[in-house]
């Protein structure tokens, strides 16, 4: 993943980021991967399809803010991997 395009991205969609909602910093880490999130269902994991997410991490206090790689702009939605 390309970190620097990612941030970019982000502050081409972004005004401003908001500060962390629970300690009120200002700074963040822009991850330099991409995550993906799966489903939880009946306390096992689903095997399918993932969303792909960059991680935007507080740096005072480790909260963790996910975004959409695709809705970014980041990962084509119809590219295979």
């Amino acid at each position: 993943m390309d970190a620097d395009r990612a941030g970019q991205l982000l502050r081409d969609k972004c005004q401003e980021i908001s500060p962390c909602e629970l300690c009120g910093n200002k700074e963040w880490l822009l991850s330099d991967r991409c995550w993906t999130v799966a489903e939880w269902k009946d306390s096992r994991t689903v095997v399918g399809p993932a969303m792909p997410m960059v991680a935007l991490v507080c740096q005072h206090c480790g909260l963790t803010r996910f975004i959409n790689a695709i809705a970014l702009g980041l990962i084509d939605a119809n590219a295979s991997q």
